[in-house]
């Protein structure tokens, strides 16, 4: 929380941060409860008309993680248009192909999630460095916020999954969009995936 107000105080954007955040109940759906998609999928918050599809996956959930299988979890799978028009054969295909090819997507989406994170790095640096000058630093020193990359794991257990799209065929094609969380960005990392191949990285744009 720290890090994302010293990023907020430094655009000025603190005075609108409330106390106690309230979710409404059809904003998230619980991937476990029928009951919980159905209403999100029949919310004001589902802004695509998506049909959720659950999954198991064993790397592309919670944190990014590493390039060894975690313990196995549903996610689901946002399908654009699928409420509506329901789950085309292209969409299916793409889902099942994510699947199926799992641990290879997973590692071509962080290597991209690592050289974005090294591009972005000089920057993030040096917000950091000024709001630590400005607001204190809590303790952690630069580096503790925005780790230099040398082993190449640091950043695996604080970059989190928020939310997979499976985007309507365009010449027969099907794009996945995976965005994720990160604490020094609230726009966090999109990156963008066709043919099992990442096409895109950048903020969660990318994923659209």
């Amino acid at each position: 929380m720290v890090r994302i107000l010293w990023l907020l105080m430094i655009c000025g954007c603190t005075a609108n941060v409330p106390s106690v955040v309230i979710v409404p109940p059809d904003m998230v759906y619980d991937v476990d409860d029928a009951a919980s998609i159905q209403r999100w999928e029949q919310g004001e918050y589902n802004f695509h008309s998506s049909k959720v599809v659950p999954v198991t996956l064993k790397y592309l959930h919670s944190e990014l993680g590493g390039l060894k299988p975690k313990v196995e979890k549903r996610v689901g799978f946002e399908v654009w248009g699928a409420v509506t028009a329901g789950v085309s054969l292209e969409q299916q295909l793409t889902i099942d192909e994510l699947v199926a090819d799992e641990a290879a997507i997973h590692k071509r989406v962080r290597a991209a999630i690592y050289q974005e994170y090294q591009r972005m790095l000089p920057a993030l640096q040096q917000g950091t460095a000024i709001g630590q000058a400005l607001y204190g630093d809590g303790g952690e020193s630069v580096s503790d916020v925005v780790p230099v990359i040398k082993s190449g794991n640091e950043i695996d257990g604080v970059i989190t999954l928020q939310s997979i799209h499976i985007h309507p065929p365009q010449a027969g094609t099907v794009s996945i969009g995976i965005v994720f969380s990160t604490p020094w960005t609230d726009s966090g990392i999109g990156v963008r995936v066709q043919r099992g191949q990442v096409i895109a990285v950048g903020e969660d744009t990318a994923a659209w």
